[in-house]
């Protein structure tokens, strides 16, 4: 029965120290200043290619003329 218990032990302390080397090194890789350009000019291409730009487009609003505002 020892052995079985020795043997959990081992396993379970082999389990922790993967979960603490995972935890670091994915704080590592969150905080390195690559991984944030990175991700910055993932998201900026995406939102260009489904974003229409207003000079493909025409003007955002259509322009006013001065009669307009007289009631």
């Amino acid at each position: 029965m020892q052995k079985i218990f020795n043997a959990l032990s081992a396993i379970s302390f082999v389990l922790v120290l993967a979960i603490g080397a995972g935890g670091i090194l994915s704080y590592r890789w969150a905080t390195n200043p690559k991984t944030h350009e990175k991700i910055k000019t993932e998201i900026i291409k995406s939102i260009t290619k489904s974003v229409k730009m207003p000079s493909m487009t025409g003007g955002a609003a259509p322009a006013m003329k001065a009669t307009d505002f007289i009631p």
